[in-house]
Order: structure tokens, then C-alpha cells, then sequence
């Protein structure tokens, strides 16, 4: 498969990244996996971002990334995403200063995610390779494996409108296995 423009970059993870999460769909079904089934976005991301250089994560692979950062999404991003939230929806939400100092706690949690992902480039650090969106639908199941998580039917729809991001020449179609409403399975891709 032929890469598709935009989503291969030589600037690594966090550029991609950004280039993925901007297109249409995708911050919302980031959002509802990462709310509905406690994923992280940067691992998502991840598990494209692998696909988009032909690299298949294994079950343990993800499981590695992810304990490596997990106590700086505990400690770092979460409580931040926590507070910016909260501003979002406190009574203070409406008070001169709130959205100014919300924007400052994005900003902040951003950096905070920007350095999670290269920890995770670090410990697992992906060559350039050929572009394939079955190795990044088979990245993506192998991530909810090592979580544990069964996507139901919305979620599974967000995940396929996630993978859509990276791979715009796709359908929906094309993301789960005919007939039956899960991913591919690696050995599939």
C-alpha cells in the first residue's frame, strides 16, 4: 500500500500526531475511547503512527509502552486534563481570568503529552518503513488486548473513525473484518 500524504512525517510521533487528531472525526472518537474505555490517545495514536512506517506492535510491545508510560499519564496528564476540565464546567467557569487560565492548563497538558510520546519513541523507537492499514488495524487491536478492553458497537465505530484519520484512500468498511463487527486480526493484516 502506497503511503497517503500528511500522515507520514520525518518529524516522528508528536507531528503525525497532531496531523491525525486534526481531521475530521477523530479528536471526538479519541475522546470517547479514552473516556469510555480508559485508553490513552497517545497509544492510539501510537498504533497508527506504527502502521503509517509498516511496523506491527505485538500484545507485549503495547503492553511494554504503556507501563512505561503509565506513571506519567497518572500523575502528569491525567490530573491535568482533570483540572482543565473541571474549569470548563466549575461554577467559576464563567469568570474573567477562568478560560484564560484553562487555556494555560491545555497548553501545559499538551507539553505534558508532547513528552509522553517521546518516552514512548525512546522505548520503542520505529524505523521508516512502507505505510499499511491493516498493520495499523491490527496495531489497534492488539493495544485493546494488552488493556483488556472489548469494544461495543460506538466504540468500535470511533476506533474505525480513528484509523479512517490516518488512512483518508479507506472506508469504514475496510476497518472491520467483513461479516462480524471486531478488528482484523494481526495475522489477518
Amino acid at each position: 500500500m502506497t503511503e497517503v500524504p500528511g500522515t507520514h512525517t520525518p518529524d516522528g510521533l508528536w507531528a503525525f500526531s497532531l496531523a491525525v487528531y486534526a481531521r475530521p472525526n477523530v479528536a471526538p472518537a479519541c475522546l470517547l475511547l479514552q473516556d469510555q474505555l480508559g485508553l490513552d490517545v497517545n497509544l492510539l495514536l501510537f498504533c497508527l503512527y506504527a502502521g503509517s512506517r509498516g511496523r506491527v506492535l505485538s500484545v507485549d510491545e503495547c503492553r511494554r509502552v504503556d507501563d512505561a508510560v503509565r506513571p506519567w499519564r497518572e500523575h502528569t496528564v491525567q490530573p491535568l486534563r482533570a483540572v482543565r476540565r473541571w474549569l470548563k464546567t466549575a461554577d467559576m467557569a464563567s469568570e474573567p481570568g477562568t478560560a484564560a487560565l484553562r487555556r494555560r492548563v491545555q497548553a501545559i497538558e499538551l507539553d505534558a503529552e508532547r513528552l509522553q510520546q517521546a518516552v514512548i519513541e525512546a522505548v520503542l523507537p520505529l524505523p521508516p518503513g512502507r505505510a499499511s492499514a491493516a498493520v495499523s488495524a491490527g496495531n489497534l487491536h492488539n493495544y485493546l488486548a494488552s488493556a483488556g478492553c472489548h469494544a461495543d458497537e460506538p466504540q468500535l465505530q470511533a476506533l474505525a473513525r480513528l484509523w479512517l484519520g490516518a488512512h483518508l484512500d479507506r472506508s469504514a468498511a475496510d476497518f472491520v473484518q467483513p461479516g462480524t463487527h471486531h478488528l482484523p486480526h494481526p495475522s489477518a493484516a
